[in-house]
């Protein structure tokens, strides 16, 4: 598809569709998933330059499609060598939830390690802790909101005593950790 020609009415929609349908089969058929986000992007490319500016996450959502998968498949388009990035990553990324898998049984929610990412820039014990660190403590420092953002009314959602049991024992955890973080140091 060139990328110099500016979509409009029907041929904007049918890129909608045909980026969505190409990422659809990409996500059923693993084999061919790169020609298929390959021609996913090609089509999110054209339409991103056609969407009236300040439109495009709601035109996304309007196809049923992620900006982060948006933009994967755009970045796929440009370099087919970042699929075979993202694919390394997820594969370690599943080896080590692996490793780490966690105990969701029906009554029992506490995990038996947390989920990290990788820190391939780390080279010491104590810049992968100070990432993991930075990392849920931002995690928790977000998260209100985020649930806000993503869900709304949050609060209301119906609760389990497992779910009311696990934040309670995070709560706790949380606050020793907060202890052991702050001991000897200056405000």
């Amino acid at each position: 598809m060139p990328t110099d020609v500016i979509l409009s009415g029907q041929a904007l929609i049918q890129a909608g569709q045909q980026a969505k349908a190409h990422i659809d089969a990409a996500e059923r058929h693993a084999g061919k998933s790169e020609e298929q986000y390959k021609a996913a992007g090609a089509y999110l490319i054209k339409a991103k330059q056609s969407v009236k500016y300040g439109h495009w996450l709601l035109w996304l959502k309007s196809y049923g499609i992620a900006q982060q998968t948006a933009s994967l498949c755009m970045r796929i388009y440009g370099d087919p060598e970042v699929l075979t990035k993202v694919r390394e990553r997820n594969v370690r990324a599943a080896r080590k939830y692996k490793e780490k898998q966690t105990t969701m049984s029906h009554g029992n929610l506490h995990p038996v390690a947390p989920i990290q990412e990788d820190c391939d820039d780390c080279t010491t014990a104590e810049q992968r802790w100070e990432r993991s660190c930075t990392s849920f403590l931002g995690d928790v420092a977000s998260m209100e909101a985020y649930w806000r953002k993503e869900f709304g009314d949050w609060e209301k959602f119906e609760r389990t005593t497992a779910l009311v049991a696990l934040a309670k024992d995070a709560a706790d955890k949380w606050k020793k950790l907060q202890s052991i973080l702050t001991k000897g140091t200056s405000k």
